[in-house]
């Protein structure tokens, strides 16, 4: 499962742990003026921010280790003091119910002590892992835990930049089903057609490690570079066991495509990243966008007249931006990329997802309108007002995600246009194809293309197995194979009478 913030597509279910504080809980007994304590919950006030002008300018493993002993000990007036208490839902800081919470008892007893993770950056212990959300101004620290028998815990603390506990987690599937097996290669892959190297993009600090995957022959091929989505990913853009980046680059090059991908900035360098004082959509993604197109076009055997773009979500939502700053794309595929407002594009969706089963609970509601809160506010600030932003909005970020209108870049740009969805998820994907469809009718040539009972990152859902927790796929064949045809001869030719037409892939 995952956990819908408010820019929806940050890794994992958290528990909120955090809400607005309250006096003491008293029971007075008749006839008597005595008071009983209430529970720890309610006789906390949190602390106050520490850090006002330096973002995370702390320690954050020595912060989330505290605060996952502090649970691991059962001492819940410690957890509860270095939580969180605004921005979030619910009506105390009892509504965490930390004591008898799953997540919490499954600590309890442990010494929490970091074991080993899968990779290592911006801390020097390898057990630790740092990932930064820019749409949440949020650091996870993840460790990897000795959990009950033989299994491992992995676990989650979201730090704010003032360094208090914005939500944490246990990895149920981790601790139930195991450690993630091994990834073979998806069945429409030769692997022998194909040829990767490590290379480097960017200059330091931001240097990034990066794959170049090459089809074999003297070429000359064309060549795309895959921009990724708003999680802190790696290369392979890695969930849970799947990587569609390396699905997308294997089964490209098996095609005779070559492909670029590189780890996101805010996975390699996390801590590094969250510590600026502002940041804006070119740090998080366009500059390294860019330095990636200039080592694709520098590689023996490519042809630097067919350099292609591909973006996930908010690496499409950016696309029109990057093929501003480089001229010499031939394409864009845009991937599930938003159209309009991405501000109010994210609180429609967590609305809509509420609503889904008929039912709004009073906790989503309370979700719902902060969320629309936050929007006015931003909004509020883009056009000269005044207003506040609290701990989860980056100025300069929420500013430019306000004013960028991706439409405006597109509609003066020469590259070719292929826009690309799967209709398995929030109803707001088929809002967001028209939504591109309309603002470039009449003006620009562009391709559609909707899978039917695909997700958003283009996965065959029908095709996925294994259990709940941990589904396992590949990115459709038919995906793989369209992108190929449309590099290479222009694919689609139709024309797109209504969106029924979009699922045969069409232009217009």
């Amino acid at each position: 499962m995952r956990r819908f913030s408010w820019l929806l597509e940050v890794r994992w279910t958290r528990r909120r742990v955090a809400a607005l504080a309250v006096g003491l809980g008293c029971l007075v007994a008749v006839g008597i003026a005595s008071c009983t304590p209430g529970p720890v919950c309610a006789q906390v006030t949190p602390a106050k921010p520490d850090v006002e002008v330096a973002p995370f300018s702390f320690d954050p493993v020595a912060r989330a280790s505290a605060f996952l002993q502090a649970l691991a000990n059962e001492d819940f007036r410690t957890a509860y003091e270095m939580s969180a208490n605004e921005s979030l839902p619910g009506d105390s800081l009892c509504s965490l119910e930390l004591e008898t919470d799953d997540a919490s008892l499954a600590l309890v007893g442990l010494d929490v002590l970091p074991k080993s993770v899968d990779r290592q950056h911006d801390t020097a212990d390898p057990s630790v892992s740092l990932t930064f959300a820019p749409a949440l101004d949020v650091l996870d620290v993840g460790f990897q835990l000795e959990g009950e028998a033989s299994a491992d815990l992995h676990v989650t603390v979201s730090l704010l930049r003032d360094g208090r506990v914005y939500a944490f987690e246990v990895d149920e599937a981790v601790r139930e089903l195991g450690p993630v097996q091994g990834y073979p290669p998806p069945p429409y892959v030769d692997m022998e057609a194909f040829e990767e190297t490590e290379v480097v993009i960017g200059e330091a600090p931001w240097e990034l490690g990066a794959t170049l995957t090459m089809p074999e022959g003297p070429g000359p091929s064309p060549i795309l570079v895959l921009v990724p989505g708003p999680d802190a990913s790696d290369r392979d853009g890695t969930e849970r066991g799947n990587k569609m980046f390396r699905d997308l680059a294997w089964g490209l090059a098996t095609q005779g495509i070559a492909t670029l991908r590189y780890d996101k900035r805010t996975w390699a360098h996390a801590l590094a990243f969250a510590r600026q004082p502002e940041f804006t959509l070119d740090d998080e993604l366009v500059d390294d966008a860019l330095a990636a197109l200039a080592v694709a076009r520098l590689t023996p055997r490519i042809d630097p007249a067919r350099v292609y773009v591909l973006g996930v979500s908010l690496g499409g939502f950016v696309a029109p931006r990057i093929a501003q700053r480089d001229p010499g794309i031939a394409g864009l595929i845009l991937v599930s990329a938003p159209s309009g407002s991405y501000v109010r594009r994210m609180a429609q969706v967590y609305q809509d997802i509420a609503e889904a089963d008929g039912v709004v609970k009073a906790s989503e509601q309370l979700t719902i309108d902060e969320y629309q809160a936050r929007v006015r506010n931003i909004e509020a600030l883009a056009a000269g007002e005044t207003a506040e932003l609290d701990m989860l909005t980056r100025s300069a970020y929420f500013l430019d995600l306000a004013s960028y209108r991706p439409e405006e870049f597109v509609l003066g740009l020469q590259p070719s246009l292929l826009f690309v969805y799967g209709d398995f998820g929030p109803q707001i994907v088929q809002s967001d194809i028209l939504g591109w469809a309309r603002s470039l009718q009449g003006r620009l040539e562009a391709g559609y293309r909707l899978y039917r009972d695909h997700n958003q990152l283009l996965f065959a859902v029908h095709e996925m197995t294994g259990p709940t927790l941990r589904r396992r796929g590949y990115v459709g064949q038919a995906v793989v194979g369209d992108i190929a045809a449309w590099i290479g001869d222009g694919w689609p030719t139709e024309g797109c009478p209504d969106i029924e037409a979009m699922y045969a892939g069409c232009r217009m």
